[in-house]
């Protein structure tokens, strides 16, 4: 178990058995490690070495006898801090070379409970700062369902602030305007337009910046997600000019 949590640090598997067999020895000439470990003979000393330059061991020369020791645990976290900071500094550079080869349309498909969740997570996120359109022809069926009934007021609460804008056209019935009273403690940065003759359907769709997402209300719940400028302009286009007439 401690190996494989050393393992998921970043340590390979050599390292994590001589580094792990320090810890629990205390020092060690290169023998006694290769024994304790199980790391062949001949590889102990470019693992230690290899630790060392990490940080995470040091010897001290008792004669000609190197004896090693481990250093403290805690120099994993400095280990893990600085491949943030690399990470972080290399990372802009990175998502570059990501986007210069980015296709066009990136479509997908999300299923079930979970992914919507996280669907809904990324919705609201690319929402801060913009417009976020919510044509809901299924008339807020959905409201009942996970992950809507238990984390949709946490994500308008967290959008909140955010200088986020929410535009929803929903279909013109007694039933839609009561589900519709959730949305009221929201109405500093939410609008809504009833429309009549947009019957409640099985299906809706939103959209904010470059993604149209359209949720299919089977089983398990299907949405499929679509990111591309050009796909996104004409479904907000088209929000707008039923906004307008309604």
């Amino acid at each position: 178990m401690e190996l494989q949590f050393l393992e998921d640090l970043g340590l390979s598997r050599n390292e994590a058995k001589v580094y792990y067999a320090l810890l629990t020895r205390g020092n060690s000439n290169s023998a006694e490690i290769a024994r304790l470990s199980g790391v062949h003979r001949i590889n102990v000393y470019d693992v230690l070495n290899s630790l060392a330059a990490k940080g995470l061991v040091s010897f001290i020369l008792q004669g000609k006898q190197r004896i090693f020791k481990a250093e403290n645990p805690g120099k994993l976290q400095s280990l893990l801090r600085n491949k943030l900071d690399r990470l972080e500094e290399k990372l802009p550079e990175l998502e570059k070379q990501y986007h210069s080869h980015k296709e066009n349309v990136d479509v997908r498909i999300i299923l079930g409970a979970e992914g919507k969740k996280q669907h809904l997570e990324e919705q609201f996120k690319e929402a801060a700062g913009h417009t976020l359109y919510l044509f809901l022809s299924h008339g807020l069926a959905t409201h009942a369902l996970p992950p809507y009934s238990t984390h949709l007021r946490g994500y308008y609460s967290k959008l909140r602030g955010k200088q986020a804008k929410v535009k929803i056209i929903l279909p013109e019935k007694p039933e839609v305007h009561k589900k519709a009273k959730f949305f009221s403690e929201f109405k500093d940065f939410t609008t809504m337009k009833f429309v009549k003759g947009l019957e409640p359907a099985g299906f809706s769709w939103q959209s904010t910046r470059n993604i149209v997402w359209f949720t299919i209300l089977t089983e398990p719940m299907t949405t499929l997600r679509i990111e591309s400028e050009q796909v996104a302009k004409i479904f907000q286009s088209q929000f707008e000019l039923i906004w307008k007439k309604n």
